[in-house]
């Protein structure tokens, strides 16, 4: 039995102002099966036309910010978006369409009808499972969509408030105005202020799909629910306000959306180096600073000057007097399960002087340390930090080095972020001698790419001080390579089922160096990527025989190493433990890696091959390839290159499908086409649909001269002979005007 339901939702251009009462959330019994990610393919456009008026530029940023609301609170489901082409949407397909249309399906929209979910259900007994939910957007000419927070306006439409409406609806989520309710909602029928999902809406969303890990928004079915707070509630007001002293610190909740938490303290005429923190295991916060005497002149607000996505106010020299801190959640709009706030400030008596690269106390004051040069520096108050910063030239540098000293006692943390960052954590000391004779840090390592770096230096508990230390930074310079070259190639494509096990090929020449080789899974969903495979595996084969595997990095013997190789070479950094990266020396030579699923499940990986080795080392990458499923539901196939070092590099990029035949490959892509874009830039560097259609003889001689098998003469298959500078490239290759899927060969050749 195959049930189709629509479900037309009549969200009226009308404001209606909703009373928040008792949870009074509507929902379906008809719901996805649990572990379903609901994928939409998004065919609103991709671009809107000019910035949005929250920011945003793109219509599928908008729908991703939409499903977040949901996903941050419910379990058993996740929305996931894809971009997709304008116009490929079908009914009862079991395809999750996301589109704008001046129908539905042909039906006519209601007069006042902004959004409808379609609803499918398949099965043989109740509760039936949901299977597809379209999600139609009216474009009547007299609607102007945008995507805006804050009060509803009459002049433009928020695409986002509907769409969240909409979602809800694909969950099973019903009108509770509707159902004799009276409640603060987004799932209300009609259209008003509310720009998120509220504690009712949480709740219902986890009545069906259970409660999602760090989320107190709801919690069942029942009449409020949730959490009661932290031990200061109620301190929801500045009247309600918790004290707290110099040097003190305290454990909040955000307990609920909309949960607001107020501290009071009283600073004393002269204090100097007012230091006010958020921070916490995940969360994201903002920091109001109100005063002195009183609890409603803003002095300044922070959202995430801290670590991660917490706060930070640093004021240097604050007047005297009583001052108001509000904590929230940044949009309002979920819950924080923990976070610490700590206040500290140099009291006016203290007898230790802040040297002379004060105030440095965040990443953006940090003062600048060269090579080889030692810095006296003390931690003159609780809580104070101190911050330097170094840039290493185009050619990297080996031999680094970064320590504290003094004399004891004195217990330092040292740790060092970067390239270009000062968030991501390549290193990290607390005691030079682990058995406690030497307290001080010390950090080093035998390569750093080019780039800034930032260093943080602070006692080891932030409740001391350290009335003198020394800061050092030492390294050996290297000069850029004389010529361009590849510093970095990667392929995202599908592994497992019917695209087979997705292999990578790699060569290397001139010397021997060391290459980190990661097949990455889980930590491309963080990304967006949607079915990302769970469990990646890499077994590495040099002339017909394997040389190396690895599952689950964190088992591997250097996954230290690992870790900091990665961070130097500015690898986005792994957050599953089951990812399979390799760091090892090669010879030169042409190597063949498999990247599958421990599980056999099929999904998408990202696999990439790093030059590990200083720019200036004699070995080099000088090929990649790979062969897979393209086109049809494999989709595009994905691969990526950056060019390091001076000067342009000339590369042979070749999509190939009907030569394959000649190798008995079955099934080859009929008609590949190639683009190559600038990841810099977003612009199109380079296009071929058939290797004859020019310049056939130089890309026939650079084939040969590069050990590449020649294409057949007059077939379809795509080549591009190319001369780019350094950067980060995309190259895309698609099955053709065709459309069908097929076996496809992508490879990158370097040009010497």
């Amino acid at each position: 039995m195959n049930i189709r339901i629509p479900r037309f939702v009549t969200v009226t251009l009308v404001g209606v102002l909703a009373s928040a009462q008792l949870s009074a959330f509507v929902a379906d019994d008809n719901k996805w099966p649990d572990g379903t990610t609901i994928t939409y393919q998004v065919r609103l456009g991709g671009t809107a036309s000019g910035a949005l008026l929250d920011g945003t530029s793109s219509w599928t940023t908008v729908a991703q910010n939409s499903m977040t609301e949901w996903n941050t609170h419910i379990q058993d489901v996740q929305f996931a978006a894809v971009e997709a082409a304008v116009g490929g949407e079908g009914e009862s397909n079991r395809v999750n369409d996301l589109f704008f249309s001046s129908t539905i399906y042909g039906d006519a929209f209601g007069s006042q009808t902004l959004a409808v979910t379609l609803n499918i259900f398949e099965g043989f007994a109740q509760p039936l499972p949901r299977v597809e939910a379209d999600i139609v957007f009216n474009n009547k000419s007299d609607l102007n969509w945008n995507s805006y927070r804050g009060a509803r306006r009459n002049d433009v439409d928020d695409l986002q408030r509907v769409l969240i409406h909409e979602l809800g609806h694909a969950l099973g989520l019903d009108h509770p105005d509707e159902n004799s309710q009276t409640v603060s909602a987004i799932m209300n029928a009609f259209a008003s202020d509310i720009d998120t999902v509220t504690t009712d809406d949480v709740q219902g969303g986890q009545s069906l799909y259970g409660v999602r890990s760090g989320s107190n928004g709801g919690g069942g079915g029942g009449g409020g629910g949730g959490s009661t707070g932290d031990a200061f509630e109620a301190d929801n007001s500045a009247s309600a306000a918790t004290a707290i002293a110099n040097g003190g610190a305290q454990t909040h909740t955000i307990h609920e959306v909309g949960d607001v938490d107020w501290v009071s303290f009283t600073l004393p005429s002269g204090a100097t180096n007012l230091r006010i923190e958020t921070s916490g295991s995940s969360g994201d916060t903002d920091i109001y600073l109100f005063g002195p005497n009183s609890s409603t002149t803003l002095l300044e607000r922070d959202d995430d000057d801290g670590t991660a996505s917490f706060s930070l106010i640093v004021r240097a020299s604050p007047s005297g007097g009583n001052y108001f801190l509000r904590v929230e959640e940044f949009s309002n709009n979920s819950t924080i399960a923990s976070y610490n706030l700590s206040v500290t400030w140099t009291e006016p008596s203290t007898g230790n002087s802040a040297d002379a690269f004060e105030s440095d106390n965040s990443a953006s004051s940090a003062g600048s340390i060269s090579n080889g040069v030692t810095q006296n520096r003390s931690i003159h108050v609780a809580g104070d930090i101190d911050w330097a910063t170094f840039t290493v030239g185009e050619g990297g540098a080996s031999n680094f080095l970064i320590e504290t000293a003094g004399e004891n006692p004195g217990d330092t943390e040292l740790t060092l972020f970067g390239p270009n960052s000062s968030t991501n954590q390549i290193a990290y000391n607390d005691d030079i001698d682990t058995s406690g004779r030497n307290w001080f840090s010390r950090v080093s390592g035998s390569t750093l790419a080019a780039g800034t770096y930032f260093v943080k230096v602070n006692d080891l508990n932030n409740n001391s001080v350290i009335s003198a230390y020394t800061l050092r930074a030492t390294w050996t310079q290297l000069s850029p390579p004389s010529q361009a070259k590849l510093s970095n190639l990667s392929v995202r494509a599908k592994t497992g089922g019917q695209f087979g096990t997705l292999i990578l090929g790699f060569a290397t020449s001139t010397a021997s160096k060391e290459v980190l080789i990661r097949g990455m899974g889980p930590t491309i969903g963080d990304f967006g990527v949607p079915d990302p495979i769970g469990d990646p595996r890499l077994d590495m084969v040099l002339n017909g025989a394997a040389i190396d595997e690895v599952d689950n990095w964190v088992n591997e013997a250097n996954s230290a190493s690992i870790t900091l190789r990665g961070a130097q070479l500015g690898a986005f950094a792994p957050s599953s433990e089951l990812e399979a990266i390799l760091l090892r020396s090669v010879v030169p030579s042409p190597y063949t890696v498999l990247v599958s699923d421990t599980q056999s499940r099929t999904g998408q990986v990202l696999i990439e091959a790093y030059d590990a080795d200083a720019l200036s080392a004699a070995g080099r990458l000088t090929n990649l390839s790979t062969r897979t499923e393209v086109g049809g539901a494999a989709g595009i196939l994905t691969a990526g290159f950056v060019i390091a070092g001076t000067g342009d590099l000339t590369l042979l990029i070749r999509g190939v499908g009907p030569t394959l035949t000649g190798f008995g490959v079955s099934g080859a892509v009929s008609d590949p086409t190639l683009v190559v874009i600038s990841a810099t830039s977003g612009e199109r560097v380079g296009n071929n649909d058939d290797w004859g259609s020019d310049n056939a003889s130089a890309k026939r001689t650079t084939a040969a001269a590069v050990g590449a098998f020649a294409l057949l003469e007059g077939s379809r298959d795509a080549a591009l002979l190319i001369t780019l500078p350094p950067g980060p490239y995309t190259v895309e290759m698609n099955s053709g005007s065709g459309g069908a899927q097929g076996n496809g060969l992508i490879e990158i050749y370097e040009v010497q």
